[in-house]
């Protein structure tokens, strides 16, 4: 099966190569949107065989995505953003995924990569295998949909101005039409750009995300998609560093749908990230009676570990929630390695 590499650009040139270039070998057509470069940008893209197309930004994520699969030929799309990878040891799996007839779009994990040790969600990149990782402290994880068939039921919602993802569409034709894959894309944009690009992006994806919950409120849109709105909102302020402003918007959120399980998953993490435990563990259990039977539940079994670690709630506790995390992430080395430092307190006990 053809594959199509589709993506939005803007003033990438020093990084659309390597983009392009970790996932070269599998794609048999590239379509690149751009948005308004003033440097080599699209230049660079036709150097590639890209077929470059130019459009007016309109503060629209979800828009310019729609041109970018709109223009392409290929059997399945497989987006990807200028400052994110694939490794090689990835792509012959994520080939074959293409030749399977039962599903329609597959669910990666994007892991966005950092060198802050106080990120919400953490995870440490301590001997999980790939040399993408080796440069930085850890990651923090989101379920995206990346790889999905070429054809006009499954497109991008254009009132999803920011965070877009074409999953609910494929949702909408069959919920078992879409699966999760062990395939990571690697998101280097909070460590290959400047402290000054992040609040920009930052602020803008606050500032478009902002004018969505407007325009949703006043459109009288139903309470989970104001949760959604919400809980985006939240996310940039979290990305910004601004937790108090990410715990508001993530609280709203929860107002809006209680049940909504990425807002409570990632107040509890907010909470916990101020070390405010009790709040956090409250929140982190709250998510988890939702639903607890996904590898992306790891991460929250894994912070909810940590949380009771920190109140001494060890053996009734945090022991299980690692043992839980484990059984997800088999190779998970921060429960690992938590783990091994309850083991060595009991054994010095015992001596």
């Amino acid at each position: 099966m053809s594959i199509a590499l589709c993506m939005i650009v803007k003033n990438e040139e020093k990084i659309l190569p390597k983009a392009i270039e970790s996932v070269r070998l599998i794609i048999d057509e590239m379509v690149i949107v751009d948005t308004g470069s003033t440097d080599k940008t699209m230049d660079t893209a036709k150097s590639y065989g890209a077929k470059v197309k130019s459009i007016e930004w309109n503060d629209n994520f979800a828009e310019a995505r729609n041109v970018s699969i709109r223009n392409a030929k290929s059997d399945w799309i497989l987006v990807l953003d200028a400052d994110e990878t694939i490794a090689k040891r990835d792509l012959d799996y994520v080939k074959e995924l293409t030749y399977n007839d039962e599903y329609l779009g597959y669910v990666f994990t994007q892991r966005s990569y950092s060198n802050i040790k106080n990120v919400v969600g953490l995870q440490h990149s301590e001997g999980d295998g790939y040399g993408e990782s080796k440069d930085y402290i850890g990651w923090t994880a989101s379920q995206v949909t990346r790889l999905f068939r070429n054809v006009p039921e499954i497109h991008y919602d254009d009132s999803d101005y920011v965070h877009e993802d074409v999953g609910e569409s494929i949702i909408r034709i069959g919920e078992d039409k879409i699966a999760h894959v062990d395939v990571p894309i690697h998101h280097f944009g909070r460590v290959i750009r400047s402290y000054e690009e992040r609040l920009k992006w930052s602020g803008m994806y606050i500032r478009i995300g902002l004018k969505k919950l407007k325009d949703k409120i006043k459109a009288n849109a139903p309470r989970r998609d104001l949760a959604i709105a919400c809980h985006e909102i939240g996310n940039s302020y979290g990305f910004k560093g601004d937790m108090d402003k990410a715990i508001e918007y993530f609280k709203r959120s929860v107002d809006y749908d209680n049940k909504f399980r990425p807002s409570l998953s990632n107040l509890g993490k907010a909470y916990a990230s101020k070390g405010n435990l009790d709040p956090g563990a409250r929140y982190l259990q709250k998510a988890l009676g939702i639903r607890d039977d996904d590898e992306v539940m790891a991460d929250d079994y894994l912070v909810l570990a940590k949380i009771y670690f920190e109140k001494k709630e060890i053996m009734d506790k945090s022991v299980p929630a690692l043992m839980r995390c484990l059984e997800f992430q088999p190779d998970n080395v921060e429960a690992k390695k938590i783990l091994g430092v309850i083991e060595d307190t009991l054994m010095d006990i015992l001596k």
